[in-house]
């Protein structure tokens, strides 16, 4: 009797114990499983596809005027030459701080506010190691434009036009985002204003971009026709940006006005766009 009685006290005890074993591996393993799918989530993120092919716009290539045709550039805008390019693919935004994190798994903008601001405190260099990590997970095409090709895309295919805006002027969206304003209202996500005839926004202002080429002062006057690039010159210290930033005035968003930076700086308002191979 005492066996039996022992047996049948054990069954409530031993069923209480499997309890709190399942109760032990639920609230255990339930929150792990969490996190390890909050894990794999982010993964996916961040080693997805980041560049899309519709984000480019195909530009035809063909002749232009290179150079300031307006009297009011500098000394490096000039001599006026007729330059010759091939096609190629600019992508419609400038690389955004989301796409930046997709392939390097970090964001070194300090304004962090919106994950398609445009990324910038990029130096030269750590572009190029964006754009050799974005080309080993794709078909190997993307790069940097050239100055000639970033000039000739934000004058919308070379037009005799100032800025890079939907109508070629300073608009009044650009004015409000520049240096020309007391208080301008700073960077945007990418795309928020008109794009300029050939489909590509901020050509002009919110961040100033680095483009493939050395800067050499009088590159103009000898520079070829035809796909004009300064790439192997390593007696250069300098590497071009065009385009001008949110805090720049108007007249450094001019599509013709050449900057300079040396490759290793990072600066608040530098980024950058990409340019495909057909």
């Amino acid at each position: 009797m005492n066996h039996r009685r022992i047996v049948f006290a054990g069954v409530p005890l031993l069923l209480k114990y499997r309890f709190e074993k399942l109760n032990v591996n639920i609230r255990f393993y339930v929150p792990f499983s969490l996190i390890l799918l909050g894990q794999i989530l982010f993964t996916m993120k961040c080693h997805g596809e980041p560049i899309s092919e519709d984000e480019f716009v195909r530009v035809e290539g063909g002749c232009y005027q290179r150079g300031d045709q307006f009297g009011d550039g500098l000394p490096d805008e000039l001599p006026v030459r007729t330059v010759c390019l091939s096609d190629f693919y600019l992508s419609k935004y400038e690389v955004t701080q989301e796409q930046w994190l997709h392939v390097m798994d970090s964001n070194p903008s300090k304004d962090q506010a919106h994950p398609r601001y445009p990324v910038d405190v990029v130096s030269w260099h750590e572009v190029e190691d964006f754009i050799n990590a974005l080309n080993t997970k794709t078909d190997g095409k993307f790069r940097l434009p050239t100055e000639a090709e970033w000039e000739y895309a934000c004058r919308a295919g070379g037009k005799k036009v100032r800025y890079g805006t939907a109508d070629g002027s300073s608009s009044a969206h650009l004015l409000l985002h520049s240096g020309s304003e007391p208080a301008p209202k700073g960077v945007l996500p990418v795309g928020s204003l008109p794009a300029n005839e050939l489909g590509l926004h901020d050509m002009s202002g919110n961040v100033s971009e680095w483009v493939l080429d050395w800067y050499d002062r009088g590159f103009y006057a000898k520079a070829p026709v035809h796909d004009p690039r300064l790439i192997e010159d390593r007696t250069k210290r300098s590497r071009v940006r065009r385009g001008g930033y949110w805090g720049d005035k108007e007249w450094v968003m001019r599509c013709t006005f050449r900057n300079l930076r040396k490759p290793n700086y990072r600066l608040v308002g530098l980024g950058f766009r990409l340019a495909r191979d057909p």
